[in-house]
């Protein structure tokens, strides 16, 4: 490349994490400016005319323009890793597009509650209840996270990809927060393979904020 892609957001976060993982697994150089939460700038209007959700993490490509972190990773795997991280056959890439919603849709609102109500307590205004019924919830992601990856080192079979990404950085959250045995040996083992890549150890070994 002859222009380094440009990424916007602090390293603590776990959607600007889940882009720089993608980052690295395509080989590709980047700029990131530190902003969002303590470091501010997110709410600038330099800023807001990048991303009008006032949200981290966002890129720019060249004259592209881009924010939401699993379209992201959708992106840079589409168009550096084809073949690769992103599958080129139409089936593959529906699948990985699938669990990569799957992981804002479902796992990300159950493990929510537990973060918020953890790290930022100030913060949380959620119920109680709500914060009590996640583990078992979460019990039950995993459940079908576990059945997925019988057989398998990753999720769509013996190959990491782009469906890997959102899903192993988000659970990763949840295995700090809990510490507690798991029944989910397939988890436990992916959880495994993905904490010895280069990626996921330069970008997700921060203490949660």
């Amino acid at each position: 490349m002859d222009q380094k892609i440009k990424i916007w957001g602090r390293s603590t976060s776990i959607n600007v994490q889940k882009a720089l993982i993608a980052l690295d697994e395509c080989g590709l150089a980047y700029d990131q400016s530190i902003i969002g939460r303590q470091h501010g700038g997110n709410n600038e209007p330099w800023y807001l005319e990048l991303n009008p959700n006032a949200m981290v993490p966002a890129i720019q490509d060249g004259e592209l323009i881009l924010w939401e972190s699993n379209a992201i990773i959708a992106y840079l795997c589409g168009k550096y890793a084809s073949g690769t991280l992103c599958p080129d056959d139409v089936n593959q890439r529906a699948l990985c597009d699938q669990w990569m919603l799957w992981q804002i849709t479902t796992v990300y609102q159950h493990l929510h509650p537990i973060f918020i109500s953890q790290i930022r307590p100030k913060e949380y205004k959620g119920s109680e209840a709500l914060v009590k019924e996640a583990p078992a919830k979460m019990s039950k992601v995993l459940d079908i996270l576990d059945a997925q990856l019988e057989g398998k080192d990753y999720i769509l079979g013996n190959t990491f990809t782009m469906a890997d990404i959102p899903i192993g950085t988000i659970l990763k959250r949840w295995y700090v927060l809990m510490d507690a045995e798991d029944k989910h040996s397939n988890v436990l083992a992916w959880q495994k393979r993905l904490n010895e890549r280069p990626s996921f150890t330069a970008h997700t070994n921060f203490p949660l904020e």
